[in-house]
């Protein structure tokens, strides 16, 4: 460590400076930064490489249809969009080491936190695109013709994006962060507007409860006697959005309950900025979950485009054939051959459940 000499107005302050290299903290951030970039660049690659060779893109992407293409485009965003945090946030842990680096910790924090907040609001979107395509499947579209339905459905939504926007900026239009001789930190200034945030969270906590609601309704009014493969898997689908959507937004509270209430105040970001990323990391993980054949996709850029393309009728329904074939005779087992070929046949013409 050194000590340096800082003039003021009225008397003479020393401001010990630490070498970043001595710092167990950035170490730890600056590892946990490197590890979250090649995590999400391998996934980018995987969910691409699924994308091109299973001809996601190869068919028309309506918004207005809400298909697997614009949900599959959003689930490729979500890993894009994340770059723009992990990349100034590098910037962040290692600059801030002095008194004259005020302005460009505030610049560095700033845009981080920009890309921090645009990155989970399109898990949010993936997941509420994904949520409105399910509910167009042929045996649940029903449910959809309910006004109240379709009012929440866009009210969860206006509820994280713009909550979420309102927070943001008024975070980053205040003076929050500040250099010190051993990195970047937060003012306890900025402890002040936080009556505001909370304010803003609850909006956005809210909005996550009503898309985690839109997922669970389905299930518990589809009917139980109903023995329909299909509508088995779409209940599955929905069962499994319903689940990456309350996990996503546990970790998102357990971040923000940590960083405003454990973490002491005025500490310097690196461990702060680590926690909100352990909560990305774990968002953009849930999206590439919330897929029946995340494992396919991981594996993608090491299998052709044909396997993978076969692999529906290979896999998802040859296992399905083989459980039951034992105990089917044989005019059922066309019967079954002909219900799956059924199948199948909605999974494309919906393209809704294309996506997995």
């Amino acid at each position: 460590m050194i000590k340096a000499t800082i003039p003021t107005n009225s008397s003479t302050t020393f401001l010990t400076l630490q070498n970043r290299f001595d710092q167990l903290q950035w170490y730890i951030a600056v590892t946990g930064g490197i590890l979250q970039f090649l995590m999400i660049t391998w996934m980018f690659i995987c969910v691409l490489a699924y994308g091109i060779k299973t001809g996601k893109w190869s068919k028309e992407i309506s918004s207005k249809k809400y298909n697997s293409g614009i949900v599959y485009t959003t689930a490729l965003l979500c890993m894009l969009i994340s770059y723009t945090r992990i990349i100034p946030e590098q910037l962040v842990f290692n600059m801030g080491y002095g008194h004259r680096d005020h302005m460009a910790c505030q610049v560095a924090t700033t845009l981080s936190v920009l890309g921090y907040s645009s990155s989970l609001a399109t898990v949010y979107l993936f997941l509420w695109l994904k949520q409105r395509a399910l509910y167009l499947h042929p045996s649940i579209k029903n449910l959809f013709k309910e006004r109240w339905i379709h009012y929440l459905s866009w009210l969860s939504i206006t509820f994280v994006l713009t909550a979420g926007t309102v927070s943001v900026s008024i975070f980053v239009s205040g003076d929050n962060y500040s250099s010190s001789g051993s990195g970047c930190h937060s003012k306890p200034s900025s402890y002040d507007i936080r009556w505001t945030y909370f304010v803003m969270l609850a909006i956005v906590f809210s909005g996550q409860g009503l898309i985690c609601f839109l997922f669970v309704y389905p299930i518990r009014k589809m009917p139980l006697h109903e023995q329909s493969c299909s509508l088995q898997r779409v209940k599955s689908l929905f069962a499994r959005s319903a689940i990456v959507t309350v996990a996503c937004v546990t970790s998102y509270i357990l971040a923000n309950v940590t960083s405003t209430v454990i973490i002491p105040v005025g500490s310097t970001v690196h461990i702060e900025f680590l926690v909100y990323d352990c909560n990305l990391m774990f968002n953009l993980l849930s999206v590439l979950l919330s897929f029946e054949r995340w494992k396919t996709i991981l594996a993608s850029p090491f299998k052709p485009a044909q396997t993978l393309k076969r692999s529906w009728s290979s896999t998802r329904l040859g296992q399905s054939a083989s459980a039951r074939s034992s105990s089917l005779s044989s005019r059922k087992r066309m019967m079954s051959v002909a219900s799956r070929n059924f199948e199948e046949h909605l999974y494309n013409e919906t393209s809704i459940l294309n996506e997995t």
